[in-house]
């Protein structure tokens, strides 16, 4: 039987200029909510330089070469997956902006991804147990992937904001995501939460950065996510308030 998600919450920040030393206002609001809502967790937010070292020791030479040669935003999304194949947890966006704790979730689940709608899933939110099967088969299939994702950027060096905006989705991004789910899903314990339980579009939702962060005023969870179809419709965790400021510099590397 599979260990349950660990209670570690991993995010990735670098703004592609500081190396990730200084998260905006915004973003360091939204990762003090989810400390708040998260005490008995540990929390990390890797940056550039620790997310270098992470791939160095999991990856070829080869591959680590072909790593650093990614658009950086390419960059984040294959990190993300290796985190959570080498240490487990929850994996957020740091522009996820949380209302409730997610420890039911690590108690019931041994993996976990959200749903964008019907037919693809998120990675801006998702967890699992250290070495997850699919977590497992996510990896492969990426560091199959990485030479030629490369030579495609290279080739590619001049394409317009809506050309690498599909291609990181197909990348290693959301499509890239459903594609293996969709190969998978009958043949492992991989849950995907209906939209209702994680708006992970945000909609037209506009946060406070100034709001009093009140832990008395937050309801938490029940302690289980059984019959969550039954007992949890309508239930919000948070939301994905995305800003897509890679896309400013979204050749960059």
């Amino acid at each position: 039987m599979l260990e349950k998600i660990p209670k570690l919450i991993h995010q990735i920040y670098w703004d592609f200029s500081d190396g990730g030393k200084n998260p905006c206002k915004e973003f360091n609001f939204y990762h003090e909510v989810i400390k708040r809502l998260h005490p008995e967790f540990s929390i990390k937010i890797w940056d550039y330089d620790s997310i270098k070292i992470l791939v160095e020791s999991c990856l070829s030479a080869s591959e680590y070469t072909c790593f650093l040669q990614l658009p950086n935003v390419i960059k984040v999304d294959f990190a993300r997956l290796l985190i959570l194949r080498e240490h487990g947890g929850i994996y957020l966006d740091m522009d996820i902006y949380l209302r409730k704790s997610l420890n039911s979730i690590v108690h019931n689940f041994s993996a976990v991804l959200f749903a964008v709608d019907n037919d693809e899933c998120c990675n801006a939110a998702m967890g699992c147990s250290k070495n997850h099967p699919f977590f497992k088969k996510l990896l492969i299939k990426a560091r199959q992937k990485l030479r030629d994702i490369v030579e495609h950027c290279n080739v590619n060096t001049n394409c317009t904001k809506e050309e690498f905006y599909w291609y990181v989705m197909y990348a290693f991004g959301p499509k890239f995501l459903t594609v293996v789910v969709k190969e998978t899903y009958e043949c492992g314990n991989l849950p995907i939460l209906p939209l209702h339980m994680f708006d992970v579009t945000g909609g037209n939702i506009r946060i406070n950065v100034n709001e009093t962060i009140d832990t008395n005023l937050v309801i938490f969870p029940p302690q289980s996510l059984l019959g969550f179809e039954d007992n949890l419709k309508g239930y919000i965790y948070g939301c994905h308030v995305p800003q897509k400021t890679w896309l400013l510099k979204h050749n960059s590397t």
